[in-house]
């Protein structure tokens, strides 16, 4: 994020779902209300953490996350390990989500 140019975010905050929960976020862009979630792979692998909860369990609870903070009136914005590896998909979905750049 930083290398193409785009504004720094917050690191690891805490948002409040519409469901009264609260929801850390990787990334947020505070002015604008987005969170960014860098999805690792190994979240929806066989297990989660070793926990034995199986993979659809996770997505499940992760859709339900995400719908309750745009609810709340946040948007969320996701990529993972190939798209941040890729700095052209990343910028793509940086810039689709409206996130600005830092004037030089």
């Amino acid at each position: 994020m930083i290398e193409l140019g785009y504004d720094p975010p917050q690191l690891q905050v805490w948002l409040t779902g519409d469901d009264g929960r609260q929801y850390r976020v990787d990334f947020f862009w505070e002015s604008l209300g987005i969170a960014g979630e860098f999805d690792g792979f190994s979240k929806y692998g066989r297990t989660f953490n070793g926990s034995g909860e199986a993979p659809g369990n996770v997505v499940h609870r992760e859709k339900r996350r995400e719908e309750a903070l745009n609810r709340a009136g946040y948007k969320v914005v996701r990529w993972n390990w190939n798209e941040a590896l890729r700095p052209d998909r990343l910028d793509e979905i940086l810039r689709g989500a409206g996130i600005p750049r830092t004037p030089a």
